[in-house]
């Protein structure tokens, strides 16, 4: 918890110090809703970001929370730029969240390559979580084709617990993945999934060495050789029967590091490198 307590002193400093100006407008009849515009904070089109809040919305615990992401589709909309993209899914999500009566706020995080947008949760029993529901238009590092036997992307639209700290590259982890929310953890998980994808690049080298020695033997098959030398065909069937070996232990690998839980981390690179957090303010 250490390596949070700036994050959580940026927080309250920002806040009390009056760094986030908000002005509440009453846009709805219902005395239990109206909005909040943050003209400090815009989307891609230029709008004004706007918060939904319900007046019997509170802070929950995290199961409680983590019920409701995994019941709400905001992590299945599609990023479309410039109409659609991470201040919208933060809007989204926090309207979604206040509706449900759980209190939500918005996030903006300020680094050395661009502005991002997301939500954050204080829960009763954890303290700050942080969302990020617009990795949806990435993918996962590494999933197994069985069909070539190399590893590579698939499709994700999972909900991401973000880490943020000042000065430390902004993170993201699967909501599955996410068992603690301080940034020594995200630090310790990025360590792990470096040893994983090490494992991954190992392998693919094997798989394509496989491949290509499959090929060779094809070619030989095909051979006058092949078909006339008793003495070499047996040589090529030893050679099949290693193959076929080698095909085995291939996906014996893959089917271990596809079930291994860093196959499902989605290595987010933000566009232009790694993305230095710089800024942070919140608003509730």
């Amino acid at each position: 918890m250490a390596v949070a307590l700036p994050l959580i002193i940026v927080i309250i400093i920002g806040v009390g110090a009056g760094f986030v100006l908000l002005e509440h407008q009453q846009s709805s009849p219902s005395p239990d809703y109206y909005t909040v515009t943050i003209h400090s904070m815009n989307d891609a089109a230029g709008n004004p970001v706007i918060l939904h809040e319900y007046r019997n919305a509170v802070n929950v615990s995290w199961d409680t929370l983590y019920s409701f992401l995994l019941s709400d589709d905001t992590n299945n909309l599609s990023y479309i730029y410039p109409s659609f993209t991470c201040a919208d899914f933060a809007e989204q999500l926090q309207s979604n969240a206040e509706a449900h009566g759980i209190k939500c706020g918005i996030v903006g995080v300020y680094t050395n390559i661009g502005n991002h947008a997301l939500n954050v949760f204080y829960t009763t029993d954890r303290g700050f979580v942080f969302i990020d529901d617009s990795n949806n238009n990435n993918t996962y590092a590494n999933i197994t084709s069985l069909s070539n036997l190399s590893l590579v992307p698939q499709a994700s639209s999972e909900d991401y617990v973000a880490y943020i700290q000042n000065g430390s590259p902004y993170g993201t982890l699967p909501l599955s993945l996410a068992n603690q929310f301080d940034y020594q953890y995200y630090v310790n998980m990025s360590s792990r999934y470096d040893s994983y994808l090490a494992q991954v690049n190992t392998y693919n080298v094997q798989a394509t060495a496989f491949v290509k020695a499959v090929e060779e033997h094809d070619e030989k098959m095909q051979s006058i050789e092949a078909r006339t030398n008793q003495t070499y065909q047996a040589e090529l069937n030893q050679e099949a029967d290693q193959l076929v070996l080698e095909r085995t232990q291939l996906m014996e690998q893959s089917a271990s590091l596809n079930s291994d839980p860093e196959s499902k981390w989605l290595w987010r690179e933000p566009s232009g490198g790694t993305a230095i957090v710089m800024k942070v303010d919140v608003y509730w």
